[in-house]
């Protein structure tokens, strides 16, 4: 019996997740990108369990990759939780200007919340 393989099998979220951890995420996003425009509706991983991957690099000092994390899920899963926590990344490591941009966008989405609000006012000083 002939069974025709697809010429693009996109990895896993286990796979995925497991290529960030092992390679960094400047690896994975080009294979993120790769199955963006092959296959646009399919989800290579979760955005929470990104999220996770992303602090948790944070914490072990995994700064790029974290930031990287966090951009990309603020252009592809924009919400005011990871723009709040882009702009905490990105004022932590002194990009005042950035990171004043992505407290307002968490403010647009989330405008009572006194944690972007304060993030805000720090990067402004």
């Amino acid at each position: 019996i002939y069974r025709q393989v697809p010429d693009f099998v996109p990895p896993t979220s286990q796979e995925f997740a497991s290529l960030i951890i092992n390679q960094g995420f400047i690896k994975a996003r080009k294979i993120y990108e790769a199955v963006k425009i092959r296959a646009p509706d399919y989800t290579l991983i979760n955005p929470s369990v990104l999220s996770s991957i992303g602090t948790s690099f944070y914490e072990q000092g995994r700064i790029n990759d974290a930031i990287g994390i966090y951009e990309l899920l603020t252009e592809d899963y924009p919400n005011a939780w990871y723009h709040g926590v882009f702009g905490k990344l990105l004022e932590n490591e002194n990009r005042f200007d950035k990171a004043k941009i992505q407290y307002e966008k968490a403010l647009k989405l989330a405008p009572e919340n006194q944690f972007y609000i304060n993030g805000l006012n720090r990067v402004n000083r």
